[in-house]
């Protein structure tokens, strides 16, 4: 879209031939972000998304049952559906610029500067830009720095997502979710708890629960495993019994009540790169720098990568020159959130305080120690 809408002509290769509407976790926009979208006509007027106002930190009590408040937070968050987004903005592609199935073989530059890219099946294409919008495995990122490759951080991400009503008979947690995002702290991790759209017109719990798997667990850190994959089932019912060990009981039951065919496995991962462009390749998304779950800019930092491609291709008229903008721009944000990933990573899945301890004068000064100063759209706004 960034790229017709700068006055190119564009041709998307999409390896998946099926529907991605289906990829159904959650992901969290910053509110000024979505609005952009919307007033560019980025995402029609009715595209699926929740206000989520208020955020509430939580610790499990001593009982086991109940939780008790740590801090509350107003954030500027907008939360949508993975796949409901990819829908709304994949209705601005024409269907003839859009190719599905198509397996990229290979991709080298001619003599005139120009991108060669080889699909399984068809004859070689050249290309005056090719975008690597491909991912943290991302193929197109080895044209512009060959030797960057993400890092793991030791620790993995589960993932789950379960019909709100599979939990409505806990009336006040479902009222709560109705605008409130829970984060529920523990020894080892931490979990992310907030609704998001369903295709239907109702809601869905999308949770994010961190942690270090047992020491004898075989993880490729480049793969995004999920269930039912036998390779895993092992790990994701182990993550199961820490969820009961360290979450408060009602919060658990959201975990309990997810369906096997909702549940995920993702190894954490980041990158920093040098560059983000080099004619004629850019990269974009994560295959641009690879920032840990933690910051939930994800697709926020593609979206931002698209409106600064627009922004970069619509007043450079040199496309070398366009790229050069792009980079200047996007790689040093792109980097800076990663760092961000970080920080958040060390402080509330590796080297986690005492939280038993903490109450909101001292969770707040904890939180904001690690931001550093760091604007977000996360950024701590004490009540």
């Amino acid at each position: 879209m960034a790229i017709s809408r700068a006055g190119h002509d564009v041709t998307v290769l999409e390896r998946s031939d099926g529907d991605l509407t289906d990829r159904g976790f959650g992901i969290a926009l910053p509110t000024p972000l979505h609005a952009t979208l919307l007033s560019k006509g980025y995402l029609p007027s009715d595209a699926p998304a929740l206000s989520i106002p208020h955020r509430l930190w939580l610790t499990r009590e001593s009982s086991g049952d109940g939780w008790r408040e740590l801090w509350r937070q107003t954030p500027q968050l907008i939360t949508c559906n993975w796949g409901l987004l990819w829908k709304s903005l994949r209705t601005n592609v024409p269907d003839e610029s859009y190719l599905t199935g198509r397996r990229v073989t290979g991709l080298r530059r001619d003599s005139d500067g120009r991108a060669v890219v080889s699909v399984e099946g068809e004859p070689d294409t050249a290309y005056d830009l090719v975008i690597g919008a491909d991912g943290h495995r991302s193929v197109v990122r080895g044209l512009v720095e060959p030797h960057a490759a993400p890092a793991y951080a030791g620790y993995v991400a589960f993932r789950g997502v379960t019909p709100l009503r599979s939990i409505e008979h806990d009336r006040e947690l479902t009222e709560l979710l109705s605008d409130t995002g829970l984060t529920v702290m523990y020894d080892g991790g931490h979990l992310i708890v907030y609704a998001i759209p369903d295709a239907h017109g109702g809601r869905l719990i999308n949770w994010v629960m961190y942690a270090e798997p047992p020491t004898e667990t075989e993880i490729d850190p480049l793969r995004g495993v999920f269930a039912p994959d036998t390779a895993v089932d092992g790990l994701l019912a182990w993550s199961r019994e820490l969820a009961a060990a360290r979450l408060p009981a009602r919060i658990n039951q959201i975990i309990t009540a997810t369906p096997a065919d909702g549940l995920g496995l993702q190894p954490v991962v980041d990158l920093t790169l040098r560059t983000s462009a080099d004619a004629p390749f850019l990269l974009a998304g994560d295959a641009n720098a690879v920032t840990r779950p933690h910051t939930g800019s994800g697709a926020t930092k593609a979206l931002q990568d698209a409106l600064g491609l627009e922004e970069a291709m619509t007043t450079t008229p040199s496309l070398v020159d366009a790229l050069k903008v792009y980079d200047t721009e996007r790689n040093p944000a792109s980097n800076e959130i990663v760092e961000l990933g970080r920080r958040i990573g060390r402080d509330q899945a590796e080297y986690t305080p005492d939280w038993t301890t903490m109450d909101a004068a001292s969770t707040a000064a904890y939180v904001t120690a690690t931001w550093s100063g760091q604007t977000h759209y996360l950024l701590p706004a004490e009540d």
